[in-house]
């Protein structure tokens, strides 16, 4: 059964379908709630999520080998990137291209392995920006947005959901000592359970979602321990714990 989990042709499949589900979950939801019509050119935005992740997944691979992917194959995915992002602004607002735009320059720095942009502070950092706050909010907010406390509340968790995925991805690819990463893993989660339980305060429901959050992470890094050396069959734990860590905690 392990064997079975570890085939790419198993896992990526999966992989992505969940991580893109986990992207969209919550500004998807959101936008349900506020009974508006679908955001036009929502499925352009899921199938550049999908090729966003599929690069994503192959760069960590490449990167964890020690390999590097040709120009041709980046400047590939780079023009389709930008062709999916054309339409999809088309389709919208420009103000959306622009900002995935920003999302394809923050893909584009784990081309380059010498950079060893994967292993620094600011890859987890980014990660839970893009993909726990820009991506919902272009699938939730409507004009005008304010930067009120209330609308941006709906993302915060996101944020710290992917931020974690984000530092487990470290501790796959590192070639250094991984003490750091769990250190700064295990200080990332205790800022998350603080906000949950700061709002527990207002929705007495989210103290059963802050228990059902520490017994997914406690799982999740049980089996990522006891993966060691299978990395596919730690990206689809990962990308399980991302996945169920959003659906818990909206």
């Amino acid at each position: 059964m392990r064997q079975f989990f570890n085939r790419p042709s198993v896992v990526v499949p999966l992989v992505l379908i969940f991580n893109t589900i986990a992207i969209m979950w919550p500004g998807f939801l959101i936008h349900l709630q506020q009974n508006k019509p679908l955001l036009s050119g929502v499925w352009w935005l899921a199938l550049y999520l999908i090729i966003s992740e599929l690069w994503q997944i192959m760069s960590r691979q490449m990167y964890t080998k020690k390999k590097q992917f040709t120009w041709i194959v980046y400047g590939v995915k780079f023009i389709l990137s930008l062709l999916l992002i054309f339409i999809i602004a088309c389709q919208s607002r420009w103000s959306i291209g622009i900002l995935l735009v920003m999302y394809e320059l923050y893909q584009a720095l784990l081309y380059r392995n010498r950079f060893g942009y994967i292993e620094t502070p600011y890859y987890p950092i980014l990660s839970g920006f893009f993909k726990g706050f820009i991506m919902n909010m272009i699938l939730a907010i409507g004009y005008p947005f304010a930067l009120t406390w209330s609308n941006i509340q709906p993302f915060v968790m996101p944020f710290f959901i992917f931020m974690i995925a984000a530092i487990f991805y470290q501790i796959i690819c590192t070639h250094k000592n991984k003490t750091t990463h769990y250190m700064v893993l295990t200080g990332t989660f205790i800022v998350a359970l603080i906000f949950l339980i700061f709002i527990s305060f207002k929705q007495p429901i989210n103290l059963f979602k802050l228990v059902l959050f520490v017994l997914l992470t406690a799982l999740v890094l049980f089996g990522f321990k006891h993966s060691k050396h299978q990395a596919m069959e730690q990206e689809l734990y990962i990308s399980l714990y991302t996945l169920l860590g959003i659906l818990i905690c909206h």
